[in-house]
């Protein structure tokens, strides 16, 4: 039987569009098809976070055949978040969430505060919006560039001598996280400084954003801070993003990968997963997982232990089983020809066994799946499936 028609008899009204897909294993033909079906099945725009990079050929083929424009977001300059906007109190939570990720601690992410709104309140007296920017920050870099600001500033009457004063001693108390605060935004640069926002464009119904997480190596830090800012923008009402795709290494991972789906499980996204082994991710990553999804496909897995895993998720039932034997009569009056024919010198019994619980689906089984075989649940129910009908 196909796995859609399983979903169709599985889904008790419900419609397979409203739920997320987990698909795990090694068959690449059942994770194309589960691909395939989670992209037809979208209503919005696509945020595909690809930490696997194997799949990205069929990604990028499968969004361009149901009409969707790919927008990478690493190779392309975007604008993920203004995150020196500390004009309310959830920028302010942006930028402080951002710095601790980056390794700053409590002191240097106020005194980083502090400095923004240093630079905000200046700019106001200068006659300015009061907008903070990178452009702007050039001006305060160091002592000599601030004095050098606000001398002019003084003698062109905008602010007061005594002002000027209070101003360079406010500035001397913060300036010793400017540095580092400015290195930091040297890696932070490409991902705010472009012309085109993500919200933008995931306001578009038929575009994809495509993040090649896996571009970023080992760097976890970097990998943090991206998935961080992804989270902001997709917990946003004004976009249209609807689904979220995930694709997987099947390695063990860090705790970035599971920040992130923390973050957006409960914000009206439908989650999907595409995993070459989920259980050899950390525990925390793959319990996200089992709460968002609801049609989970499981094909062939090499390791032994995550086909164990899978044995036991699907449960177990009841097996009846059937004993049979026979008694011989070894004596010679009824052992005659015509006993022997009619079977008169034997007795047969058949016996069945009290009911012992046995796993649905053996372990030996999984590992030694076949191309195309696998195991879809839904709600629930389980079944084996065969993609190639």
């Amino acid at each position: 039987m196909n796995y859609s028609d399983i979903i169709t008899m599985y889904a008790n009204g419900t419609g397979s569009s409203q739920r997320g897909y987990l698909c795990s294993g090694e068959d690449a033909f059942i994770a194309s098809c589960i691909l395939n079906d989670i992209v037809h099945l979208a209503t919005g725009s696509i945020v595909v976070i690809d930490d696997s990079g194997v799949m990205r050929e069929q990604v990028i083929k499968n969004l361009y055949h149901c009409g969707y424009t790919t927008i990478n977001g690493l190779e392309q300059k975007l604008c993920y978040q203004d995150i020196l906007d500390i004009t309310n109190i959830s920028g302010i939570s942006r930028i402080r969430t951002l710095l601790s990720i980056t390794g700053f601690d409590e002191m240097q992410i106020q005194k980083i505060i502090a400095y923004l709104s240093f630079i905000k309140h200046v700019e106001m007296l200068a006659g300015n919006e009061g907008k903070v920017s990178l452009e702007v920050l050039t001006k305060y870099s160091t002592n000599i560039e601030v004095k050098k600001y606000l001398d002019n500033l003084t003698i062109s009457g905008q602010i007061s001598n005594m002002e000027q004063l209070y101003l360079l001693s406010k500035y001397s108390e913060i300036a010793s996280a400017v540095a580092d605060f400015e290195n930091i935004l040297i890696i932070m640069g490409q991902f705010i400084t472009g012309n085109i926002t993500v919200k933008k464009v995931l306001q578009n119904a038929k575009q994809a954003l495509y993040i090649p997480l896996y571009m970023l190596g080992r760097d976890i830090c970097m990998k943090k801070l991206l998935m961080e800012m992804i989270t902001l923008v997709i917990s946003d009402k004004g976009t249209m993003c609807k689904d979220i795709i995930v694709l997987d290494n099947g390695r063990e991972q860090s705790n970035y990968l599971s920040e992130f789906l923390q973050g957006i499980q409960y914000s009206n996204k439908k989650i999907h997963v595409i995993s070459q082994d989920i259980f050899l991710a950390d525990e925390r990553f793959r319990q996200i997982i089992m709460c968002s999804t609801d049609i989970r496909v499981y094909s062939r897995h090499s390791n032994m232990d995550s086909c164990e895993e899978i044995e036991k998720l699907l449960g177990s039932m009841d097996i009846v089983k059937q004993t049979y034997s026979v008694d011989y009569s070894r004596q010679w009056k009824t052992n005659s020809a015509w006993d022997m024919l009619l079977g008169n010198n034997k007795v047969e019994h058949y016996n069945w066994n009290a009911p012992v619980r046995e796993p649905k689906y053996r372990k030996e089984d999984i590992h030694t799946f076949s191309q195309y075989v696998g195991i879809i649940e839904v709600n629930g129910n389980s079944s084996i499936f065969n993609c190639a009908n």
